[in-house]
């Protein structure tokens, strides 16, 4: 995954190989698994801003209605986790994996 902060927006970009390698573990799911997923958040508390599909020229579109499922919640939540980590935001970690702060993992 590859996360960029950008003021008060963080974004994590989920690529083709993750995508994939998530999918697997989601037999049923609908994601595009041709292309990426670009996830927004807010660097204040991790609340999701907006998603983007991107395909294989980098051009963005909406999320279908048939990508729209649990499967894209859970790989938001994965996501938010990492660009966290990544980027070493205190407070979305604080708010939104407290038992990882707590632990020290």
């Amino acid at each position: 995954m590859i996360c960029e902060l950008h003021g008060s927006v963080y974004s994590v970009l989920v690529t083709n190989a993750e995508v994939c390698d998530f999918a697997r573990s989601w037999p049923a799911n609908r994601l595009d698994t041709n292309g990426e997923y670009l996830f927004q958040f807010d660097a204040r508390n991790g609340d999701l801003v907006d998603v983007s599909a991107v395909d294989g020229e980098g051009a963005t579109r909406d999320i279908l209605e048939e990508e729209d499922g649990d499967w894209l919640s859970a790989l938001s939540d994965d996501a938010t986790l990492v660009g966290a980590e990544q980027l070493g935001l205190v407070d979305v970690m604080a708010i939104r994996y407290p038992a990882l702060v707590s632990s020290g993992l």
